[in-house]
Order: C-alpha cells, then sequence, then structure tokens
C-alpha cells in the first residue's frame, strides 16, 4: 500500500546528476542510489533500503559532496534520505521514488 501521507524526502535531480558524474572518483559503489531514475516512478523494495541508508551514510563521510554547489542542502537530503530509509526498514517496507 502507499499513501501520501507517509514520509517524504526531495531528492534533487541535480545533486543525483552530481553524484552520478561523481560515482568514477568515489571509491565505493554508489548503484543504490545512482540506479534510481529521477524522472520516473521507481518502487525500490525493502532488500534495497539498507544498501541506500549505506551509500548515503558513505556519501556524507567523503570528500567529494564539498565540490557540490549547494553543500548544506545535500547534507540535509542525504541525512533526511537516511531517516526515512530507516523508518522503511523498521516498518518492514520499500520506498517509493517519485520522479519529476
Amino acid at each position: 500500500d502507499i499513501t501520501d501521507d507517509g514520509f517524504n524526502v526531495w531528492f534533487d535531480s541535480n545533486l543525483h546528476d552530481f553524484i552520478c558524474r561523481q560515482s568514477k572518483y568515489i571509491p565505493f559503489s554508489i548503484d543504490a542510489i545512482g540506479d534510481i531514475d529521477p524522472y520516473a516512478d521507481v518502487i525500490i523494495p525493502k532488500e534495497n533500503v539498507s544498501e541506500i541508508i549505506e551509500v548515503c551514510e558513505l556519501l556524507l563521510k567523503c570528500e567529494y559532496l564539498h565540490e557540490y554547489e549547494d553543500y548544506d542542502e545535500a547534507i540535509e537530503i542525504l541525512q533526511e534520505t537516511i531517516e526515512i530509509a530507516k523508518e522503511a526498514l523498521a516498518l518492514n517496507v520499500g520506498l517509493v521514488s517519485s520522479g519529476d
């Protein structure tokens, strides 16, 4: 069941594009985020939610985000994504990415 009254995060497509462009320099796989099409509606199975948390946490620790045009916004988006993903894990559900 999908409802509109649940938690949500606005993951800016510019940040997504930036992370994907930086992937060749990042020493870990960003596929859990990079494979999500920011322009399409995507169902993320509950089995993949922990990978999203891991990638977001690793991105927060690496230096590459300092080059993003709005570093503070990037940090906030990644932290909120971690929160919503942890909530999904606690509820044993997946996530939905609504494209532009």
